[in-house]
C-alpha cells in the first residue's frame, strides 16, 4: 500500500484550521478573520482546498467527545426524571462520530446505538397524590 501523501498548507490555511476548532468555536467567518484572510476573500475560497482536512478534524472532534456523550446517556438512566434533550444530543454526537449500527464485514466491526427499530419513552414522574386518590376511590366502590 502506498503511504498517503501528507498535504501541506499555507501559513494562513494552517492558522485557519487551528482557530476554527479553537478560538472561533467552529464559526467559519470568525476563523477566516482570525487567520488573517482579507475581507474580500470568501469563506468558500478558504474552505474549498481544506474540505478534507476540515472533515478529518471534525470527525476527530466528535470522536474525542464520544465518551462524554456515552456517559451522559448512561447517567440519564439513573435519573428520576431523565432529560430527553440530553439523550437526543448525546445520541446525535455518537451518530456523527460514526457509532452506527453494528455490522461485521470481516475485518471491520462498528457499534450501534441506533440499530433498533423501536425507541424508548421518557415519562414524567407520576403524581403520587393523584395515583393514591384514584386507588382510594377504586377501593371505596
Amino acid at each position: 500500500m502506498e503511504k498517503e501523501k501528507e498535504k501541506t498548507y499555507t501559513e494562513m490555511q494552517s492558522k485557519f484550521l487551528v482557530v476554527l476548532f479553537g478560538e472561533a468555536k467552529g464559526n467559519l467567518l470568525a476563523a477566516k478573520r482570525l487567520a488573517g484572510y482579507a475581507e474580500a476573500t470568501t469563506v468558500a475560497e478558504v474552505i474549498s482546498p481544506l474540505k478534507e482536512e476540515i472533515l478529518k478534524q471534525t470527525t476527530a472532534y466528535f470522536a474525542a467527545h464520544m465518551p462524554k456523550a456515552a456517559m451522559k446517556i448512561v447517567s440519564q438512566l439513573d435519573q428520576e426524571a431523565p432529560n430527553a434533550n440530553v439523550f437526543k444530543a448525546a445520541d446525535s454526537i455518537l451518530n456523527r462520530a460514526g457509532v452506527t449500527e453494528k455490522k461485521d464485514t470481516g475485518n471491520d466491526i462498528t457499534l450501534s446505538m441506533s440499530g433498533a427499530k423501536g425507541g424508548f419513552f421518557i415519562l414524567p414522574a407520576k403524581d403520587v397524590q393523584v395515583y393514591e386518590k384514584i386507588k382510594l376511590e377504586e377501593t371505596e366502590e
